[in-house]
């Protein structure tokens, strides 16, 4: 599906090779979840951070049908922060996919599975509760 990639700089410029290098990176989203719809990544510089290593912070929000999956890290390089945010989009993605999209493991569905399991009224052949 065709994804739209938002980026988004606060307090810092947005270098061409800085955004070269997030859309190429989460481009790569949509191999494990094809749901995705949106994709939006913001960079800041946070002055007032009490560590000089946490200063640099980046977002990530997906946005899809029925979801939104967040992530938010902070390091002392930009880079550093956009790849240890997009590990842990990935492991969210993975959890959710798992969550969501893998069945019951043995073909039925859920309305499947309670209509099996009321009992039948051998006569009439209606279900009861």
């Amino acid at each position: 599906m065709a994804q739209k990639i938002e980026i988004v700089a606060r307090n810092m410029r947005l270098a061409d090779n800085l955004k070269d290098y997030i859309e190429k990176k989460a481009v790569k989203l949509d191999r494990h979840l094809q749901d995705i719809e949106e994709i939006r990544v913001e960079v800041s510089h946070a002055k007032t951070a009490r560590s000089a290593t946490d200063r640099q912070v980046a977002q990530m929000t997906v946005h899809g049908k029925g979801f939104i999956l967040r992530t938010e890290e902070r390091a002392d390089d930009i880079h550093a922060a956009f790849d240890t945010a997009l590990d842990k989009m990935q492991r969210q993605v993975e959890r959710y996919k798992g969550k969501h999209h893998h069945g019951r493991g043995d073909g039925r569905s859920a309305a499947e599975v309670v209509e099996d399991d009321m009992p039948v009224d051998e006569e009439t052949g209606d279900c009861s509760r």
